[in-house]
């Protein structure tokens, strides 16, 4: 297994909690990693936080074999009222969104919802794909919440660090008011949370099926001939052809 993560921080951290992985530090997109390195590939929220969300996926489809899959997931637009919090206790204090912080182009932007997420996958080149909604309540307290923004964390952190300390503390204010809304037991936060994960496979071309059958036919495991290898990948699928090439290696 390897992992990677742009924040040098987030690499320290993750090396010693999963000790049997390859942690790296590196990002999309341009990842150190030869082509078709990998059987399946995982992006956990990735694509929000590139300015080229394309150039992203279609890195990540590149060091991913002929027949693996992969799993990305993004958040939902418009987002879930939990997630919504920091920015209505933002808008409520009048600041607007800072000149200098980036926005995706439009030519890079695309539809946060389940069908133009998975138009985004079919773009880029991928099979089979599947794009669900997921939901949940994420359980906080206010000062937990309210750390991250305070920090600079994500976009809405450096909108807040780039005011005033009177207009932060305004906006504190606000947030701590509409955090009534989410007010849970003991003074937890409850705040419902919307995500889209899709998931999808990088097919084969016609010629790799027929060398990954043939392969297969000769350690015994089909028995068709090798001219019969097109319509035996479309008949078991790309899981099928996945199973064969990592067997070949």
């Amino acid at each position: 297994m390897t992992a990677v993560d742009a924040e040098p921080g987030m690499v320290a951290r993750a090396a010693p909690a999963a000790p049997e992985a390859d942690v790296r530090l590196a990002a999309l997109p341009h990842l150190p990693f030869a082509a078709d390195e990998f059987d399946a590939v995982v992006g956990n929220f990735v694509l929000n936080h590139v300015g080229r969300p394309r150039e992203a996926l279609a890195e990540l489809r590149r060091v991913t074999r002929p027949g693996g899959r992969m799993a990305v997931t993004i958040w939902a637009v418009p987002a879930a009222a939990g997630q919504a919090l920091l920015g209505r206790a933002v808008q409520a204090a009048g600041v607007v969104r800072p000149a200098h912080l980036p926005t995706l182009a439009p030519e890079d932007d695309f539809l946060r919802t389940e069908q133009g997420f998975a138009a985004l996958l079919g773009e880029a080149g991928l099979t089979d794909v599947v794009c669900d909604s997921m939901t949940w309540d994420h359980r906080t307290t206010p000062e937990e919440w309210w750390s991250g923004p305070a920090a600079g964390v994500a976009t809405i952190g450096q909108v807040v660090t780039s005011q005033t300390p009177v207009v932060i503390a305004e906006i504190k204010s606000h947030y701590e008011s509409l955090c009534a809304e989410f007010a849970g037991p003991d003074g937890e936060l409850i705040l419902p949370h919307a995500a889209l994960m899709a998931w999808a496979g990088r097919d084969c071309a016609p010629s790799t099926r027929r060398r990954l059958m043939w392969r297969a036919s000769r350690a015994g495991r089909y028995t068709k001939p090798v001219a019969d290898g097109d319509r035996l990948a479309a008949r078991y699928g790309s899981a099928r052809c996945y199973t064969s090439a990592t067997r070949s290696r």
